[in-house]
């Protein structure tokens, strides 16, 4: 088992109380999952102040997903759709308290190919080992960044590849992103001519549609208490 390496930067007791909430809700019914995004990230050792919990599983335990979901205490929340990436995306917000949201992703694999996938996830022991939790692997995570190249995923990128570059093949990620736009193929080309160089690539802020569902969430709950700064 891993051991988790940054404890001191989770934002707060509620988000562990939160992912504690979501695995052993999975685990108890079975539902196999996967946490995905800058939660994962941070569990594969690179700093990250993870604002949700991303959870990916199988479109056909969807609805056993949200029954679980449902029975921890756990509300649909206000923001959801198809992002730009193609993944489908459903927050839930706990009724009783504040804290992060977790936010439901569908993999459209089959259920028994996506059970082996998630069987074969690493397992990090998180909070002081306290907690052995299901974490996508920084391969699998890369495939699914390249996919949408903004601002956030394309810094994921840049670590994953420079802290796991024998984990991650270069050429997957080159025919996943050869399907996407010319401006998301032209992102992906300046990620790796700076990896190549030594360098971060610094893209630009999002602004205006580059906005992704994860970016609006972020600026929500940075909001003071009471709603937005004046």
């Amino acid at each position: 088992m891993t051991e988790f390496p940054f404890e001191g930067l989770w934002p707060c007791e509620r988000f562990e109380a939160v992912v504690r909430l979501v695995h052993e809700g999975f685990a108890r019914h079975d539902v196999p999952y996967a946490f995905i995004g800058s939660f994962a990230v941070l569990a594969h050792g690179i700093p990250r102040d993870p604002k949700d919990v991303d959870t990916l599983v199988c479109e056909a335990d969807r609805d056993r997903a949200v029954g679980v979901l449902r029975e921890l205490g756990f509300t649909e929340g206000r923001l959801g759709g198809t992002d730009e990436g193609g993944d489908h995306h459903e927050h839930f917000q706990l009724r009783s308290a504040t804290g992060p949201s977790v936010d439901l992703i569908d993999d459209y694999r089959p259920a028994g190919d996506f059970r082996e996938w998630a069987r074969g996830c690493p397992r990090v022991a998180a909070f002081g080992a306290a907690l052995p939790v299901v974490v996508a692997t920084p391969a699998d995570i890369a495939c699914r960044k390249v996919r949408r190249m903004y601002v956030r995923d394309i810094l994921d990128l840049q670590d994953l590849i420079q802290r796991y570059p024998l984990r991650i093949d270069m050429a997957r990620l080159d025919d996943i992103n050869r399907l996407r736009d010319a401006g998301i193929r032209e992102k992906w080309a300046r990620v790796k001519r700076a990896l190549i160089e030594g360098v971060r690539w610094e893209p630009p802020e999002p602004q205006g549609r580059e906005r992704t569902i994860f970016d609006a969430m972020c600026a929500e709950l940075d909001e003071p208490e009471g709603g937005a700064a004046p």
